[in-house]
């Protein structure tokens, strides 16, 4: 056979492995890839880990772009249209498979991960992620998950964002829908986007977890963010409850009226190096699902988060030192008057 069919049907063969063979939650993405025409190495360190150039061109709500478009007006009249000719488009698949030393005790001691079962898929994802408009740009995953065999909407945020020149300073306002507070921050001290990046149904974590890490896929939330001379990061946003599949909401605690979520952040490059230190934190009223309405006693979640980033990049390798202590306080009128929790307070 020619060697130059050989090449490229092999090339269109590892096309499609890297389009579908990555890991959950968010990776480089081709459909950002093929956007702004850069390797994955230029926005991201290890998935889903940001560069400085990661975190701008999220900011900007994904529309950098170095694609041909269908355009539609001209550049003195300004254009009607501009789309992106290759549509963002990317999927993944995540297969396990789970062997054990000896069988456990009991049935339930694995979850769904029983010794010697493969599960083909784990999960399933579709994106589009990608510019929609010269200012508006989106992330939204729709995912498979076996564990619960139900199709739902996963981590997803749409974003609007431009740039000005005010006093010789750089300053992105923007405008972030999303459906689990932190998706939309870009440092990994997020617990959205914090280790561990993947893992299987008997994956690494502590047993509990805060208000804020937990809330995903069952909110809806939108809020203004600016990020001022590339040194200043705030944001606040407003939740309400919106269950989006996987089995969510049906014990998940209701939203009484809107949830705040707010974030500040400073951050500095110097050469290959970047600093981050910042806060974030929730103030959250709930009942639990089937709970008459209106209300009385209610529980008061409140999270207060501290975290900081350090990031060395160059051409050849790149170290990243990160962490977060997220302190939350506990009211629980509700709960512990109906006998749902062993003390009124935590």
């Amino acid at each position: 056979m020619d060697s130059k069919i050989i090449r490229k049907a092999l090339g269109a063969w590892l096309g499609a492995a890297g389009l579908f063979l990555a890991a959950s939650p968010v990776l480089a993405l081709p459909s950002f890839a093929r956007q702004t025409g850069m390797s994955c190495a230029a926005c991201h360190t290890v998935f889903p880990e940001l560069t400085t150039y990661g975190r701008t061109f999220k900011l900007n709500g994904y529309t950098t772009t170095n694609t041909d478009e269908l355009k539609d007006g001209s550049d003195e009249a300004g254009y009607r249209l501009e789309v992106n000719n290759t549509p963002p488009l990317a999927a993944l698949i995540q297969i396990s498979d789970t062997f054990t030393k000896q069988s456990p005790s009991s049935a339930g001691d694995l979850g769904s991960d029983q010794n010697g079962n493969l599960e083909f898929p784990n999960q399933f994802s579709l994106f589009y992620a990608g510019r929609i408009s010269p200012q508006m740009g989106a992330f939204v995953q729709v995912t498979y998950d076996a564990a619960s065999g139900a199709l739902g909407m996963d981590n997803t945020d749409v974003r609007w964002a431009n740039r000005f020149q005010v006093a010789n300073t750089d300053l992105i306002l923007g405008l972030t829908a999303n459906n689990n507070p932190t998706v939309q921050d870009v440092f990994n001290t997020a617990p959205a986007w914090s280790f561990p990046y993947a893992g299987n149904n008997t994956g690494f974590g502590a047993p509990g977890m805060t208000q804020v890490e937990s809330l995903g896929g069952n909110v809806a939330g939108v809020g203004p963010y600016l990020f001022w001379n590339q040194l200043l990061y705030v944001e606040i946003s407003a939740y309400r409850s919106a269950p989006q599949g996987f089995g969510a909401g049906a014990a998940y605690p209701v939203e009484l009226g809107f949830t705040p979520y707010w974030r500040v952040a400073l951050t500095q490059d110097f050469g290959p190096n970047s600093a981050e230190i910042g806060a974030f934190g929730l103030d959250e009223h709930t009942v639990p699902s089937g709970a008459s309405l209106p209300i009385g006693p209610q529980d008061h979640f409140t999270d207060l988060a501290l975290d900081a980033q350090y990031q060395y990049v160059d051409k050849t390798s790149a170290f990243t030192l990160k962490g977060s202590c997220i302190w939350e306080d506990q009211t629980l009128d509700y709960s512990n008057g109906n006998g749902l929790a062993s003390n009124p307070t935590n």
